[in-house]
C-alpha cells in the first residue's frame, strides 16, 4: 500500500509518494529502477508520480501519472466517487485502467 499526498500548485494537481507500507522482505528504503530517465536510481518515497492534472467539470484530466512498478507513464484523469473514494483511470492508447484510492483516515 502507498500513501501518495496530493496537492494543487497553480491550479494543476500533483501526487507525490509519501509513505510505503511494506512487507518485511521488501526493504526499508526501495529506489526506483524501471526507468531511464532522471528518476532512476531515486527514493520512491517523496517521488511525484502525478502531474498536470487541471479541473474541468469535476474531472481532474490533462495529466500524467507514473507507475513506480514498471516505469510507464500514462495519460489520465480522475474524479470522486465519493468524498472519500478517488477513481484514476490511466490509459495507454485504447487501452485503460481503473483504480479505487481510499482517503486516509
Amino acid at each position: 500500500m502507498t500513501l501518495v499526498r496530493l496537492r494543487i500548485v497553480e491550479g494543476k494537481l500533483t501526487g507525490t509518494i509519501e509513505k510505503l507500507f511494506l512487507l518485511p522482505h521488501e526493504g526499508n528504503y526501495p529506489i526506483y529502477i524501471e526507468c531511464q530517465d532522471d528518476l532512476k536510481n531515486q527514493p520512491v518515497v517523496g517521488m511525484r508520480i502525478m502531474e498536470g492534472f487541471r479541473e474541468n467539470d469535476g474531472e481532474w484530466n490533462d495529466g500524467s501519472i507514473l507507475d513506480p512498478g514498471n516505469g510507464m507513464t500514462y495519460s489520465a484523469k480522475f474524479w470522486l466517487k465519493n468524498e472519500n473514494t478517488l477513481i484514476i483511470r490511466g490509459y495507454l492508447g485504447p487501452f485503460f485502467r481503473t483504480q479505487e484510492w481510499k482517503r486516509k483516515d
